[in-house]
């Protein structure tokens, strides 16, 4: 978090909707996933998914979490895009380092 100028507290890293796209869109297809795989993975659908993927819609904290479990991701990961919890092996995955 940071202080702007008018004394408020901003969260950091990239929250908009395309940047969180893009972030479930590498998810996806650095574990070779199909949207239908990822929608069960979350407990949704392939439509729900592709609106995730093109900044129509945002998950859920709860359907965040479900790949989290299940690759070893961190949600600050997922939502701000924040690689410093990442596990070195997930960092590479991602291709981050």
């Amino acid at each position: 978090m940071s202080d702007d100028r008018t004394g408020s507290i901003r969260p950091q890293g990239d929250h908009s909707h395309d940047a969180i796209a893009r972030r479930m869109r590498q998810i996806r297809r650095c574990w070779q996933l199909s949207q239908s795989d990822l929608g069960v993975i979350c407990g949704t659908k392939k439509n729900t998914v592709s609106h995730w993927e093109h900044g129509r819609q945002r998950p859920t904290i709860d359907q965040r979490a479900a790949p989290v479990a299940r690759t070893g991701l961190t949600l600050d990961w997922i939502y701000p895009g924040n690689p410093g919890g990442l596990p070195l092996e997930v960092a590479r995955r991602l291709g981050l380092l």
